[in-house]
């Protein structure tokens, strides 16, 4: 799975990956897998994500003020945090003290970028197939290959984790809606 020449330098791609869990993906670079996100199980939010620079686990908590953390798979410390924001976006804080900027553009269909402290476009995932495909780029101001590789599975865990509260959001209302008319 390790390649000689960074895969952050083009166009990568999530997909869902077919006949698997409901809720497993990876990301792809050409035809070759360089990571993936998988769930634990279907209606929970802990996650693990593989890659050729480390596994990590992934977990939102919470209820208000939800945060999600990341640890590697065999630790109890977070290695970062990320705090979403009122209406969106929000920040990934790592414990070293590197934060970065999440921003969502978009209303059917999100975008979703990593912002650094200067301002400069880290990383962008442009979301496709109503969400269960994603085109990610990262800019010139990316990270090394490890921060890389965790942004890109945070960015794609978070951007599932958004999908799925604004179905669900959606339903209750259509709900309720249909409760008011009758």
């Amino acid at each position: 799975m390790v390649k000689a020449q960074s895969p952050f330098r083009k166009l990568l791609v999530w997909s869902k990956v077919k006949g698997k869990r409901p809720r497993e993906f990876e990301l792809k670079d050409g035809s070759e897998t360089i990571a993936k996100v998988r769930w634990q199980k279907w209606g929970g939010s802990l996650a693990f994500g593989e890659c050729p620079l480390g596994n990590w686990s992934f977990k939102r908590t919470g209820f208000f003020s939800t945060q999600v953390t990341v640890r590697k798979t065999d630790s109890e410390t977070d290695e970062a945090v990320f705090y979403p924001g009122m209406f969106g976006g929000g920040r990934i804080v790592f414990a070293d003290g590197r934060n970065w900027e999440f921003k969502g553009t978009g209303f059917l269909v999100p975008d979703y970028r990593v912002i650094d402290t200067q301002g400069r476009e880290v990383l962008n995932l442009k979301l496709k197939s109503f969400g269960s495909k994603g085109e990610l780029q990262f800019g010139e101001a990316k990270p090394d290959e490890r921060t890389c590789y965790l942004l890109a599975m945070l960015v794609w865990y978070a951007s599932v984790l958004a999908k799925e509260d604004n179905d669900a959001t959606a339903a209750i209302i259509a709900t309720m809606c249909v409760v008011v008319l009758l």
